[in-house]
């Protein structure tokens, strides 16, 4: 495990753990690492190989998952909600070179509406991320009204006051961005979010459940091949 990898984890410890008898949903998978296939497609663009032309640091890709700048981490979230069963979140840490730091998921009893839940699922992210370490970030969720009622483009009085609350939070960062992506550039939170309602609040620092590490692999082989 990296340097990196280790800091971001000891910040990222959760406070709860899913019961003993509460297993991952299946086989763990330890992911490769992603840095050899971002180097490679670096040295094929300076070759003038035919690559698909994409600014890896731009968030103006919406259509799939792009990594953020180097020293940045990206965050991806998503809710889901049941009305007989709660709401589930999802969230999965990324650095710049497409690896997984860390990903999570959390159940919440209460019965809300698809717009709270996902200002839900933005708190519970950003009260995770507080934490020494993690000073640079970036959060992309699928929820466009969210995100402009965070950056007070629109008013919606039943989440503002959980929005003021992530305000106030992401204040803290030095260097904080939200941004609104496709649900195809959020594929792997939003199955995070399914997962959480029959794995709550389960941690993964490595050898994730198999089809997750799929979810993530896709992600990056979408952007170097």
């Amino acid at each position: 495990m990296s340097s990196s990898k280790i800091t971001i984890a000891k910040a990222l410890a959760p406070t709860t753990r899913p019961s003993t008898n509460t297993k991952p949903p299946t086989t763990g998978t330890k992911l490769p690492s992603l840095q050899g296939s971002f180097a490679r497609r670096s040295a094929s663009e300076k070759r003038g190989d035919n690559v698909s032309d994409v600014n890896e640091n731009s968030n103006d890709r919406v259509d799939g998952w792009s990594p953020p700048v180097a020293g940045m981490l990206k965050v991806n979230i998503d809710a889901g909600w049941s009305g007989g069963r709660g709401q589930g979140a999802g969230m999965v840490a990324r650095d710049h070179h497409g690896e997984c730091m860390y990903a999570a998921t959390e159940y919440f009893t209460a019965r809300v509406e698809a717009t709270m839940a996902e200002a839900k699922a933005l708190r519970w992210t950003l009260l995770r991320l507080q934490e020494p370490g993690i000073d640079a970030l970036v959060i992309e969720m699928d929820s466009q009204l969210v995100v402009l009622c965070f950056m007070q483009q629109k008013v919606n009085e039943f989440i503002e006051p959980s929005l003021q609350d992530c305000r106030a939070i992401a204040s803290l960062f030095h260097s904080f961005d939200l941004v609104h992506v496709k649900r195809t550039g959020n594929k792997v939170a939003h199955l995070l979010a399914s997962l959480a309602f029959d794995f709550p609040n389960v941690c993964w620092w490595d050898n994730f459940p198999s089809q997750l590490s799929s979810a993530i692999l896709e992600d990056v082989f979408s952007i170097i091949i």
